[in-house]
């Protein structure tokens, strides 16, 4: 009797290991349905959205906030909240997560064989072939708050601004032996911030673990409000007309007003816009893509997802996968 107990909580442990070891790494989100299999309505925020969540040991970091846990055989337990968790073909299912809904995630070299459009792009830097870093395709930063925060601790903890300099650019290869190369400062502020910032992110290099297989480009900028050396949060008018346009749509977008919110969003329109790369005017049109969708208005819809940046936008991928056919 004793024995066979002995095999019984062997086979658990076993078990429960196999699963740990099968859930660490990095996860992509997919999808989000309902319980029952159903999709979320097309103004769910999170219809279409970035995730990425990190298992390590006795953590897991969802877009790099971290949160610490305990994981059994079928359990992810926060101190927040217990997530059920199985796997499905290549994907793991999250359950629990947020009231009735099921989140599907992938890892990411599976993302990637499903999702191709995602494969980075390759450019020649010095007759050498390097990857254009993207949000799939990156060397992991083993530091709280992902290299991002990293990048930017740097600008808050310098006290020693120039006048007459204010926008930063550096650009540097990640090896695939997880070594800094090539590293450039595109974009000055001051030969004392550049040799202290090259000497910062030198110390940081113990902290990238590139599992790509390839040597990837990153490039950072950053731009400076001299007064308090915080980002500048100044606007051209260009921008500012955006927001009032995005601003006004959505006072009745979020009402649920979708006809005013789509002749509200139609008057970006009349703007004669140079800059296109703006993250607000993305999100306006994805809110005018949805209030389209609403009034069977595919056509329209479809427009603004591409807009918006289509595929390769994860606020914009999965209309355009559910509602304009996946190209």
């Amino acid at each position: 009797m004793r024995k066979t107990l002995s095999i019984v909580l062997l086979f658990i442990f076993f078990e429960g290991f196999c699963q740990n070891v099968k859930l660490e790494g990095i996860w992509i989100l997919d999808k989000i349905t309902y319980a029952n299999g159903g999709p979320l309505e097309v103004n769910d925020k999170t219809y279409s959205t970035y995730y990425q969540y990190k298992f390590s040991n006795n953590k897991m970091e969802i877009n790099d906030a971290e949160v610490p846990v305990s994981i059994t055989s079928k359990q992810i337990i926060t101190p927040a909240l217990k997530i059920d968790y199985e796997f499905q073909d290549k994907y793991l299912l999250l359950k629990n997560l947020n009231k009735d809904k099921i989140y599907y995630l992938l890892k990411p070299e599976s993302f990637l064989e499903l999702y191709p459009e995602f494969q980075p792009e390759e450019i020649k830097i010095e007759d050498k072939m390097v990857y254009l870093e993207n949000v799939i395709v990156k060397p992991d930063f083993n530091y709280t708050g992902s290299f991002n925060k990293y990048f930017r601790d740097f600008f808050i903890n310098y006290n020693d601004f120039p006048k007459g300099n204010n926008f930063f650019a550096v650009q540097f290869i990640v090896t695939k032996e997880s070594k800094i190369d090539n590293l450039k400062i595109q974009k000055s502020i001051s030969p004392d911030f550049d040799s202290k910032f090259i000497q910062y992110l030198k110390n940081g290099e113990k902290f990238f673990k590139n599992n790509t297989g390839k040597d990837i480009l990153i490039t950072r900028r950053q731009k400076i409000k001299l007064d308090d050396s915080k980002v500048d949060g100044s606007m051209s008018t260009e921008d500012r007309n955006v927001v009032k346009v995005y601003e006004k749509g959505n006072s009745f977008y979020l009402k649920n007003d979708f006809e005013k919110a789509i002749e509200s969003y139609e008057q970006i329109n009349a703007l004669n816009l140079t800059n296109r790369d703006n993250e607000i005017l993305k999100l306006l049109y994805i809110n005018l893509g949805v209030s389209y969708l609403t009034k069977e208005n595919i056509s329209g819809a479809c427009d603004s997802f591409n807009k918006a940046g289509g595929l390769i936008n994860f606020k914009s991928r999965n209309y355009v996968i559910n509602f304009c056919g996946k190209k």
